[in-house]
């Protein structure tokens, strides 16, 4: 009995360690991207700027931060459009220093990469609403 037990608690603890590592795994978006993510962020802040109403402004954060579970880095994600897209409203005549300054471009950490799968899924998102 005891052994059975013990075979049912380590198939059990074996089965919580592997969804975890299969939700982990299917959080990371695969597949090869074309581009940088600094042209990834300038691209959006140029659409952020063409769309800078607030209620807009509003929609369009929200919907990214749904986009965010996507990535394996998705806290990262929901602080960077929460904190920063206000700020970068200020900004919006210059992509480019704009994505200096929060550190996008010129900047070599690989979870930049994930926000660049982000700001791509959703432009391809919108491309979609927009033919509709």
């Amino acid at each position: 009995m005891k052994f059975l037990i013990l075979v049912l608690a380590l198939l059990c603890g074996s089965a919580v360690a592997y969804k975890k590592e299969i939700v982990e795994l299917n959080r990371v978006m695969t597949g090869d991207v074309t581009g940088s993510p600094c042209q990834a962020c300038q691209m959006f802040f140029k659409e952020l700027a063409r769309q800078a109403d607030p209620e807009t402004i509003e929609e369009m954060k929200n919907e990214i931060i749904d986009l965010c579970t996507t990535i394996s880095s998705a806290d990262d994600c929901r602080v960077f459009v929460s904190k920063f897209i206000d700020k970068a409203v200020s900004y919006l005549n210059d992509p480019h220093a704009v994505c200096v300054n929060f550190q996008v471009c010129e900047n070599k950490k690989k979870k930049i990469d994930a926000f660049r799968h982000l700001m791509i899924g959703y432009f391809k998102r919108a491309e979609v609403s927009a033919e509709v």
